[in-house]
């Protein structure tokens, strides 16, 4: 298991799902549930999990 953040500091939604994101995690654990919202647009956009990252 990776470690975004340490335990005990804030978990900051943009920032750390933006970092997950771009290390190819799909899905992330955390000890309470954050609430965010994503909206995500443009042809640079892949599927999560996806091998291709060069468009």
């Amino acid at each position: 298991m990776i470690f975004l953040i340490k335990k005990g500091k804030k978990f900051k939604p943009p920032k750390h799902i933006s970092l997950a994101a771009s290390m190819n995690h799909t899905t992330l654990v955390v000890y309470r549930k954050p609430k965010i919202a994503i909206i995500s647009n443009g042809d640079e956009l892949v599927e999560p999990g996806s091998k291709d990252c060069s468009k």
